[in-house]
């Protein structure tokens, strides 16, 4: 049991709030490219789904050269703006403007042309997301040395993240039901890549990083990777993890064709995906509450364990 953090050492909610608001873009984003783009690809630009399966696989490897290659540099930037703001105050437009041209490749390209248009779009967006992300995550856990702030933190951060996923549903049910989706699809991220864009330049402008942060971190970035693998908790963690975003990008990113293909109903994919995030919404106030007062480990421990349950409940369904 955690004793409760005494509320003048808080973070102030507005500061938070900040912080938190680019996860809405984000949010949007990682969704809208997870649960859409792979059967936009196949069924409206006509990509072989091995040619799409392959790009996406490859910006995926290229993340592991990409994420602590950010981190490490990120680490070792010292500017009057610190060592994470200037990151994803420089990316935020090159992200939006990346994110936008993944559903923009021009009518005029070939069947040989697309898959190199998509491909290096989505390379691109996935290494804009890094130099963006990287700093933009380690700065949440820097606001503050308080346990108690950082649930708050990351639980916002997880709220806005919900919220910021709802209008993709919309988007989903909207575009499954136009006959040419390539006009509304590209409409649909330009709007995304503008709002994402400034969430970030106005957090980067109003948000301050603690000074004593400073100098922090690794001399070399294979050392840092050496630090981490001799760390048998790291080594859990991170494959934990892994398996976890196996199992739920597999199924976000197959959604689309079960609610099309076997369920007969397009539309419905918005009302499925909906129904789980508006649930990880609300349930997130009784993580933080339950934060205050039991360490995280037990609390990710029961998660997993009813994660499990559901995505193991699936195999039954006719």
């Amino acid at each position: 049991m955690l004793r409760p953090a005494r509320l003048e050492d808080e973070l102030p909610l507005a500061t938070i709030l900040l912080y938190a608001a680019p996860t809405c873009g984000v949010g949007f984003m990682f969704l809208f490219v997870s649960s859409y783009l792979m059967k936009f690809a196949t069924d409206v630009l006509l990509i072989a789904p091995a040619t799409m399966g392959a790009i996406l696989a490859g910006s995926r490897l290229w993340d592991a050269v990409s994420d602590p290659l950010a981190g490490y540099l990120s680490d070792r930037t010292q500017t009057r703006l610190g060592r994470r703001r200037p990151w994803f105050l420089a990316g935020a437009l090159p992200l939006g403007l990346a994110f936008a041209l993944i559903f923009a490749a021009p009518r005029s390209l070939d069947a040989s042309a697309l898959p190199l248009w998509i491909g290096a779009a989505v390379l691109l967006f996935y290494t804009g997301l890094t130099v963006v992300t990287m700093p933009y995550d380690s700065l949440g856990a820097e606001l503050s040395p308080n346990y108690a702030d950082r649930n708050r933190i990351f639980g916002w951060r997880r709220i806005f993240f919900g919220l910021g996923s709802l209008p993709v549903f919309a988007a989903l049910a909207w575009l499954a039901g136009l006959a040419d989706p390539r006009g509304g699809v590209l409409l649909v991220a330009g709007a995304a890549a503008g709002v994402t864009s400034i969430l970030f330049l106005v957090t980067g402008i109003a948000v301050r990083e603690r000074p004593e942060n400073l100098g922090r971190g690794g001399a070399s970035m294979l050392g840092s990777l050496a630090d981490v693998a001799r760390n048998p908790h790291a080594r859990i963690l991170i494959l934990v993890f892994f398996l976890q975003q196996l199992a739920v990008g597999s199924l976000v990113t197959s959604m689309a064709y079960y609610t099309h293909y076997v369920v007969g109903d397009a539309e419905a994919l918005g009302l499925l995906l909906g129904v789980f995030f508006v649930a990880s919404i609300v349930s997130v106030p009784v993580w933080i509450v339950l934060g205050r007062r039991f360490e995280k480990k037990p609390l990710a421990l029961a998660a997993m364990c009813a994660i499990g349950a559901v995505l193991s409940s699936l195999l039954v369904l006719g």
